[in-house]
């Protein structure tokens, strides 16, 4: 994927330092516990994932989605469901759904297809995934395959919902406004204060932070 693929994304916001200060999500409505397992660091998802970080480290940097809003922990269903009154009502309508489930800070999510159940990304992992970003229920604003993205460097609701996931899952995410970009939406872009983001992520593979600077050495060599 070339870089100048990714710079023509406008939600897509180069960040040069990943934020640490994100906290593991909190427990969903039908509790599903995040498995602390991971990969063993093989197969074809590590190496395309390395091919990835190589060519994007070479051109210059990491694209993902930026973090700008607050941290999970400042956020709740109270606070996601009293934001404008559109997504409001949107948030409080789709998570009357039997087979949605929200979280405690209001991330909303729906399980697509099953992964391998053999453990979760963490909140510092590196990830490699396929998305489509919409306007929930309309305009497609952004879309990626075999993306790689730190976890600590984006918007709150995507970094948990992922965390949420397996290997070879695919689920869809309803992310309120303040676990989005909250008040600061990226310029130029259909994405508003009141946007309800919607999320198709498919989870192809991830690593640690270490097994990620291991890459980044070898690519450096």
């Amino acid at each position: 994927m070339r870089d100048d693929d990714h710079r023509r994304r406008g939600s897509l916001l180069e960040v040069s330092e990943p934020n640490t200060s994100i906290p593991p999500p909190g427990s969903a409505r039908r509790a599903r516990a995040v498995r602390g397992k991971r990969p063993a660091g093989s197969g074809r998802g590590i190496i395309v994932m390395a091919v990835a970080l190589t060519v994007l480290s070479a051109a210059g940097g990491i694209f993902f989605i930026a973090q700008q809003a607050g941290t999970a922990d400042d956020l709740s269903v109270e606070s996601a469901l009293s934001a404008p009154s559109a997504s409001g009502e949107f948030l409080a309508t789709n998570g009357a759904r039997s087979d949605v489930e929200t979280t405690s800070s209001g991330l909303q999510y729906q399980i697509l297809g099953a992964g391998d159940e053999a453990g979760s990304p963490g909140p510092t992992d590196y990830v490699l995934i396929n998305y489509t970003g919409r306007i929930a229920g309309g305009e497609t604003f952004d879309s990626g395959e075999s993306v790689p993205m730190p976890l600590d460097g984006v918007v709150p609701g995507f970094s948990e919902g992922i965390q949420l996931m397996s290997k070879g899952a695919r689920y869809r995410f309803w992310l309120p406004p303040a676990l989005g970009y909250g008040e600061s939406p990226p310029p130029g872009s259909p994405i508003t204060a009141e946007t309800v983001m919607e999320f198709d992520v498919d989870l192809i593979d991830f690593i640690t932070r270490a097994q990620y600077q291991a890459l980044r050495s070898q690519a450096q060599d």
